[in-house]
């Protein structure tokens, strides 16, 4: 009898389990909830049984068709697409593509590639998004995954697709996380300490969560001409998928260097700049909990997501009118404005003000 193997947890606060086979070890990553990471393992489990996980080289199953197309099958491609993606992307990433791609291989079945239609694309399609009828995205995230796959294997002229067009995607952009200023003073008056200055911090720079949770203080810079104060981030999230990566710079304004002050008289030896606990950085999970804990004491209208604080942050920006849309991508690390459009300039207040401008005119016209 095979005995089970157990879940860790690994330092970036996601449960995970290793695994070891013919002298190859890989670590499977399996969440953060420690139920439903036992639940997972017992997925990646039943996938080694079946060998649809493999951990050493197998024979591979492309071949070349009469018609001379090239072939291969479906789960070889994952397999090899998903082995690109886990050295070329982040770890996130890996995990989110992984989990949409089994979903596939396990609507389609053993197939070859040659095998999948547009047809077959908008049955799995339909059958995903009819188990979350209220979801008005559902379905597209696992669609997205697959049409990366392809993408990339026609990239890597690894095989030919049957089709030419994948279905349509529409998306509803999810709901604006701007804190209200309500919700802002209570939040501010509950929380106190280090993690205030955490919240502070996330709320005048723009930061994504992970950039603030990893910060580290050798990425605090002076400029030395102006003695401006900044943070310098080299490799971030647009710049591994772009083709002219740029790094990052965000000033700081004084509440923010007096910030970075504080913080580093608090814990001298550390090499972060926020710290949770025994001098480790926050992980995904640490800082969500915490904030949402902060949220049910200060008795907020919800329960915001660390994204909040950047969310707030481009919103304040954009209805202060002091700064080009561009500018401000660039500012929050987006390199086009697609991204940014979906969250500022779409509050109550910036609307009024919109309205109240053609109500004056109407009014100068008509006077």
């Amino acid at each position: 009898m095979q005995r089970k193997r157990k879940i860790q947890l690994h330092p970036n606060g996601r449960y995970c389990v290793k695994v070891m086979r013919c002298g190859v070890s890989k670590t499977f990553f399996l969440g953060c909830n420690k139920k439903q990471a036992e639940k997972q393992l017992e997925q990646v489990e039943r996938d080694l049984a079946s060998g649809r996980i493999a951990l050493v080289s197998q024979a591979t199953t492309a071949v070349t068709n009469a018609d001379g197309k090239r072939d291969m099958r479906i789960e070889e491609l994952a397999y090899l697409h998903l082995e690109w993606v886990r050295r070329n992307r982040s770890a996130g990433t890996a995990e989110n593509r992984e989990f949409f791609l089994k979903k596939f291989l396990s609507a389609v079945g053993e197939k070859m590639v040659s095998q999948i239609t547009r047809m077959t694309l908008e049955q799995v399609y339909a059958a995903e998004k009819a188990k979350s009828p209220s979801k008005p995205n559902a379905g597209n995230e696992l669609m997205a995954s697959v049409k990366c796959m392809f993408r990339w294997a026609d990239e890597m002229e690894l095989c030919d697709l049957a089709f030419k067009r994948f279905p349509c995607i529409s998306r509803t952009p999810p709901m604006t996380k701007r804190i209200g200023d309500e919700d802002m003073t209570k939040i501010l008056a509950t929380a106190s300490g280090d993690f205030k200055d955490m919240l502070m911090f996330g709320l005048l720079t723009g930061l994504r969560p992970l950039e603030l949770r990893e910060l580290k203080r050798h990425q605090i810079k002076v400029s030395n001409p102006s003695g401006m104060t900044y943070v310098m981030i080299e490799q971030h999230k647009t710049s591994r998928s772009t083709s002219d990566p740029r790094p990052r710079t965000v000033p700081l304004c004084g509440e923010a260097k007096e910030i970075v002050g504080r913080q580093s008289e608090a814990h001298p030896g550390a090499e972060h700049v926020f710290v949770f606990h025994q001098g480790k950085p926050y992980s995904r999970y640490d800082l969500k909990c915490r904030l949402r804990r902060l949220c049910l004491k200060a008795k907020t209208s919800r329960i915001y997501s660390p994204y909040a604080l950047r969310h707030t942050f481009a919103s304040i920006e954009s209805d202060s009118g002091q700064i080009e849309t561009m500018a401000l991508a660039r500012l929050m690390g987006h390199s086009t404005t697609r991204t940014l459009n979906r969250y500022v300039s779409n509050t109550l207040d910036a609307h009024l003000k919109a309205v109240n401008l053609v109500e004056d005119r109407l009014n100068k016209l008509g006077g």
